[in-house]
């Protein structure tokens, strides 16, 4: 399988997922965008969800109302973590 570097995000992806800019960089295609930051060019900047402990790339979280970062609904965490302190912290749509 062919594949090449995200220059936005720093994934190695198939390039059928990517289209090449000028100057030879690629980037993904809209509709089929990198999930979560890789190790390269791009940011590896991950927050905690605070519904569930797990570490997240900034574009799966939004900031629940009250200043905490969570998981948005389309984009939950998946197995493993937990609700944390769900008393405190009120009602989740």
């Amino acid at each position: 399988m062919d594949t090449r570097t995200c220059y936005k995000h720093g994934k190695s992806r198939a390039i059928r997922y990517l289209q090449e800019e000028p100057g030879g960089r690629w980037v993904c295609v809209a509709g089929y965008e990198c999930k979560a930051a890789g190790s390269g060019a791009g940011t590896d900047l991950r927050v905690q969800c605070t519904l569930h402990g797990k570490l997240r790339s900034l574009d799966c979280l939004e900031d629940d109302g009250t200043g905490r970062l969570v998981c948005i609904a389309d984009r939950r965490c998946k197995s493993g973590g937990q609700v944390i302190n769900e008393s405190s912290r009120g009602p989740v749509d």
